[in-house]
């Protein structure tokens, strides 16, 4: 018995350790892999993909579980293994993105790399990546949280329509993707916001979850007002009324959930997190 739960152990290894395949169609996801013949023009993926379950509002949560199980509430920022390696996170555009739009995309990435120690590589033919970001454009904003080895296919939806008009909601769902989740969201956010869970709408209750302090960590971040991960203060109200309340008198409302710009303090986090020597 004991040779052959190696063995299986084994093969789970072999598996999840196997690199992102080009030409490959996944009848699940239905996204794959072209690489021009030319070795000029850059890979690209086609296909449709299929979102598994949205929470608060563009978090993708599960697209596809391999073997593993894992409970996908489980917060990257505390677990290391959510994490990119060396901070390098592989990506590939849809076919559908024009030149226009990979640029903006493109120049919410340099204020990252700038600022950071996180370098975005985009996908090229025979790289043996084992886990890479699908760019894609279907509608609304959303984006995976961080790093997941079983999870081959992670995405950062941005359609163009509504995803890059400002910078700081590309930026938003790019730091989605290196691991973070909304700043309401942190567990000592009753110190600083009231949740008005009177005006939420049914079903939507959710989203305004405080995270615990064992999954979740704010690096000794101070609570940040005008973070690009914060919730607009109206978010998902049923009645017009906010849903989200500043216990600070002096702090105007209309700042929460800015998009505008990324912040100092938004980036910090991310230096911190992947330990990176660059500081604000």
């Amino acid at each position: 018995m004991l040779p052959r739960f190696i063995a299986f152990l084994t093969l789970v290894g072999i598996v999840l350790s196997m690199p992102i395949e080009e030409q490959d169609d996944d009848e699940e996801e239905g996204l794959r892999i072209v690489c021009p013949e030319d070795g000029v023009n850059p890979c690209f993926a086609t296909g449709h993909e299929t979102f598994g379950i949205i929470n608060e509002g563009d978090i993708i949560e599960t697209i596809k579980k391999a073997m593993d199980g894992d409970d996908e509430e489980r917060n990257a920022l505390i677990d290391k293994e959510r994490l990119w390696d060396k901070g390098v996170v592989p990506y590939i555009y849809h076919q559908q993105f024009s030149a226009r739009d990979k640029a903006r995309i493109e120049a919410a990435m340099t204020i990252i790399e700038k600022n950071t120690c996180i370098k975005f590589k985009q996908y090229e033919k025979g790289n043996s990546e084992q886990a890479l970001v699908f760019i894609t454009r279907l509608r609304g904003c959303r984006a995976t949280v961080g790093y997941k080895l079983s999870r081959k296919r992670h995405n950062l939806n941005l359609h163009p329509l509504g995803c890059l008009g400002r910078s700081g909601t590309i930026i938003h769902e790019m730091l989605h993707v290196l691991g973070l989740k909304h700043e309401h969201a942190r567990p000592d956010r009753d110190n600083y916001v009231a949740i008005m869970w009177k005006n939420i709408k049914d079903g939507h209750q959710k989203n305004f979850v405080k995270g615990s302090d064992k999954e979740f960590t704010t690096f000794d971040i101070p609570y940040n007002y005008k973070s690009v991960m914060h919730y607009p203060a109206v978010s998902f109200s049923k009645n017009g009324e906010p849903t989200i309340l500043p216990l600070d008198p002096t702090v105007d409302i209309s700042i929460l959930g800015q998009r505008k710009e990324v912040t100092k303090l938004d980036l910090e986090k991310i230096n911190r997190m992947y330990k990176c020597k660059k500081h604000l």
